[in-house]
C-alpha cells in the first residue's frame, strides 16, 4: 500500500523549514472506501475524490467533455491524473491511496487556469521525471461562444485566450515549469496552424527522448504537427517533410511496430475521409534518417460499402495469439478489427470477431471513441473495452462497450460487467491498475456528464505487472515488445500510451496467466534493439525491469573541429556488461565517418571522431556485426 503522507507534508520534511510558523504537516483524511462489488466491475468515482475540475466557463446546457492522462508525477509508483475538460481549468490528482486521490494543482506550479482538450504525462528529455504535454484547439471556444453554449464573459472579463499547446517539465514531487518557448514548442508555424485536440508521445527518431504529435479534426488545412527532438535540447516540428498533407480533418494517431523490424510504423485516423479514412505509415530501414513510407490501406477493410468513414481512436494488440499485433478502430456505425496475416497484410475481422457493434439497442448507429486491449480478466487473452457518444444524427443513448476473448480470437459481450447504470455519453478512455492488485482498471471520460473510474473485481486469473526504466531508450520504454512464455504460449504484448488519443494509460503491463502460477520466461526487446530476457516470474509479481546504459554521449555538444566522444557498454540479454574483446564499430552520420573505438579493456568502448558538419550528429553502433536501433546524438555547433 502506497504511504498516506501528504505531498505537502512531504515537501515540509524535505525542506526543513524553520521560519517563524514553519510549514505545518497537513493532515490527510485516510483513503475514501471505493464500494466492493465482486464479479465485475464497481464505480470508485463518488469516493475518488476526483471532479472534472472546476468549470471556470459556465456551460449552459451539459457538463463538458472530460478525459484523463495518467502518468506517475513523483515517483512512487501509483497512477496519479491530469483531469482537464475542454471548458474547464485542468487539475492534478496525485493518488493518495487506491482509487483515492487528492488535488494537488495549486503546489505543483501548474497554471490554475489550465485549459486543455488532450494531454499527456512522458519523460521528454530523458531525465526520469513525468514532463506533461497539453493541446487546445482555441477556435473552439470561439465556437461556443457564438453557439451561445458558454455563458456570455461576467462585466469586467474577457473571453480566454487559451494557448493551443504547452509543454511543462517535472521538476520531482508532483511540482512543473514551463518549458513551452524553451524546449521550441511556442513558434508559430505559417504552413500548419496549431489548432489541436489530441497528441500522443513516442520517441520516432530513437534518441532517447519523447517526440510530440498532435493533431486536430478542424479540417485538412491544418495538417498534424509532429515535433522530433534535437541534440539541443530544442524539439523541431518535421510532420510535413515526413508525411505530407494529410487528406482531411485528423482525429487520432497510432504509433506501434506492427512488422515486429524493431522500428515503429504510425497509423493517422481521419474523421470524414472517403476512400483515404486511415493512412499507413511504414517506418523504413535504416533507423536514419527517420523515413516513412505510405503503405495504401484498401477502402475494403473498412467494410464493403464506400464512402465516408469517422475513425476516432485505435488500439492495438494480438487478439488471436498468433505473435503478431492487430489492431482495434473505433467508427461511427461498425467498428473494425484489423487482423494481421503472412506478409503483412491485414484482413478485417470485425464480424467474425463479434465486435462491430454497429448499432445500440434501440438500432442507432455506435459513435465509438477511445478503446483498450488489455486481458481484463487475466486468461492470457487480450480483451477489448470501447466507449461510444453521439454526433450529428446520431443521438441514440450510447454506453461503453465490453468484451471479452475467447481464446481464439472471437469475442464475448459482456456489457453488464460494467453495471452501467444508464446511458454514458463517453469519449475519452485511460488505463492503469489503480489498486495494484493485478487487475486492469479504467477512467472513462465522460461527455455532457461527469468521468466514471471503475474498479475491476471480476474473478479472473492471475496476473504479475511489469514496468520498464530505459537508460538508452526512452526511459518509459515505449515501443518496447514483451514476450512472456506461460507454457505452451506466447503472449505478445507492445508498452503503449493506449488507443485514446484525449488522454493516456499509464506506462505498465498487466500480463494474465490463468490457471498458472508462473510464466517460464520474459523477453524483453527495447527500442534501442537491445534484447533482454529474465527467467521465471511468480504470479503476483510487481517486475521493473532496467535496460542497461548502452551507449553515453559524453559531449552532447561539440565545436566545429572540436572531438566527439561516445562510451559503448555493449551487454549479454541477462543485462550483465559484455565484456572486452568484441569488434566495436561507430559510425559518425551524416558523413559516415569511422569513429576510431578503444577497447578500455572494462567492458565499456571509447569512440572518438571530429564531425564533419554543423547541426545533429547521429553514431550509429553495431557490436560483432549487429547493429543497434538506438540513435545517440550531439549537437555541431
Amino acid at each position: 500500500m502506497r504511504g498516506r503522507r501528504s505531498l505537502r507534508a512531504a515537501l515540509c520534511a524535505a525542506l526543513a523549514v524553520a521560519a517563524e510558523g514553519g510549514c505545518r504537516e497537513e493532515t490527510v483524511d485516510p483513503p475514501r472506501a471505493c464500494p466492493s462489488m465482486p464479479g465485475g466491475f464497481s464505480d470508485c468515482t463518488p469516493s475518488s475524490g476526483v471532479t472534472v475540475g472546476s468549470t471556470s466557463w459556465t456551460f449552459r446546457d451539459r457538463f463538458p467533455n472530460n478525459g484523463a492522462a495518467l502518468g506517475d508525477c513523483d515517483g512512487d509508483g501509483g497512477a496519479d491524473a491530469l483531469s482537464f475538460s475542454w471548458v474547464g481549468t485542468a487539475r492534478l490528482y496525485h493518488q493518495e491511496g487506491a482509487f483515492s486521490f487528492r488535488d494537488v494543482t495549486r503546489e505543483s506550479g501548474l497554471p490554475t487556469d489550465l485549459w486543455a482538450m488532450a494531454a499527456a504525462f512522458g519523460d521528454l528529455d530523458h531525465d526520469g521525471l513525468d514532463d506533461l504535454v497539453t493541446v487546445l484547439r482555441p477556435e473552439d471556444f470561439e465556437s461556443l461562444f457564438a453557439l451561445a453554449l458558454l455563458e456570455p464573459a461576467p462585466p469586467g472579463r474577457s473571453p480566454p485566450q487559451p494557448s493551443p499547446i504547452r509543454v511543462f517539465r517535472g521538476l520531482s514531487r508532483c511540482r512543473f515549469s514551463e518549458v513551452t518557448a524553451a524546449w521550441g514548442f511556442g513558434a508559430p508555424l505559417p504552413d500548419a496552424p496549431l489548432l489541436l485536440d489530441g497528441v500522443r508521445l513516442w520517441d520516432v527518431n530513437l534518441d532517447g527522448r519523447l517526440d510530440v504529435a498532435a493533431w486536430n479534426n478542424a479540417g485538412a488545412s491544418h495538417r498534424p504537427v509532429m515535433f522530433l527532438s534535437r541534440a539541443d535540447g530544442v524539439w523541431e516540428e518535421q510532420a510535413g517533410a515526413l508525411f505530407g498533407a494529410a487528406p482531411t480533418s485528423t482525429w487520432s494517431a497510432a504509433f506501434s511496430d506492427l512488422d515486429a523490424d524493431g522500428l515503429s510504423d504510425v497509423l493517422w485516423l481521419h474523421d470524414g475521409a472517403e476512400g483515404r479514412s486511415a493512412q499507413f505509415f511504414h517506418r523504413e530501414a535504416p533507423a536514419w534518417p527517420v523515413t516513412y513510407r505510405e503503405v495504401v490501406i484498401a477502402p475494403s477493410l473498412f467494410g464493403p460499402k464506400s464512402g465516408e468513414r469517422s475513425l476516432m481512436g485505435a488500439s492495438v494488440g494480438d487478439v488471436d495469439g498468433d505473435g503478431s499485433l492487430d489492431v482495434f478502430i473505433t467508427d461511427v456505425g461498425a467498428q473494425h478489427l484489423l487482423v494481421q496475416r503472412s506478409g503483412f497484410g491485414f484482413e478485417s475481422a470485425a464480424v467474425r470477431a463479434g465486435v462491430d457493434s454497429a448499432t445500440l439497442p434501440d438500432g442507432g448507429r455506435t459513435v465509438g471513441f477511445g478503446s483498450s486491449m488489455a486481458d481484463w480478466n487475466n486468461d492470457g487473452a487480450v480483451d477489448l473495452l470501447f466507449v461510444a457518444s453521439i454526433d450529428q444524427g446520431n443521438r441514440s443513448p450510447p454506453f461503453a462497450r465490453l468484451f471479452e476473448n475467447r481464446g481464439d480470437g472471437t469475442f464475448a459481450a459482456r456489457d453488464d460487467l460494467l453495471r452501467q447504470p444508464a446511458s454514458r455519453v463517453q469519449e475519452a478512455l485511460s488505463a492503469a491498475d489503480f489498486d495494484r492488485d493485478g487487475r486492469v482498471d479504467y477512467w472513462l471520460g465522460g461527455s455532457g456528464e461527469g468521468p466514471r473510474i471503475v474498479r475491476n473485481e471480476v474473478v479472473g486469473g492471475a496476473s504479475f505487472a511489469l514496468r520498464l526504466r530505459g537508460r538508452t531508450s526512452n526511459t518509459a520504454g515505449l515501443g518496447a515488445r514483451v514476450v512472456a512464455r506461460v507454457g505452451d504460449r506466447s503472449l505478445v504484448r507492445e508498452m503503449s500510451p493506449g488507443g485514446n488519443s484525449l488522454g493516456g494509460d499509464e506506462p505498465r503491463i498487466v500480463l494474465g496467466l490463468g490457471a498458472r502460477d508462473h510464466a517460464d520466461g520474459v523477453e524483453v526487446r527495447w527500442p534501442s534493439g537491445f534484447v533482454q530476457r529474465l527467467g521465471r516470474v511468480e504470479a503476483g509479481a510487481e517486475l521493473t525491469v532496467t535496460e542497461p546504459a548502452l551507449v553515453t554521449v559524453e559531449t552532447p555538444r561539440v565545436p566545429m573541429g572540436g572531438e566527439a566522444r561516445v562510451v559503448v557498454r555493449p551487454a549479454q540479454p541477462d543485462g550483465s556488461a559484455l565484456g572486452s574483446g568484441h569488434a566495436v564499430r561507430v559510425t559518425a552520420l551524416p558523413g559516415g565517418v569511422e569513429a576510431a573505438v578503444t577497447d578500455r579493456g572494462d567492458g565499456s568502448y571509447l569512440a572518438r571522431w571530429t564531425p564533419s558538419a554543423a547541426g545533429d550528429a547521429v553514431a550509429v553502433v553495431s557490436v560483432d556485426g549487429a547493429t543497434w536501433t538506438a540513435r545517440p546524438n550531439l549537437r555541431v555547433r
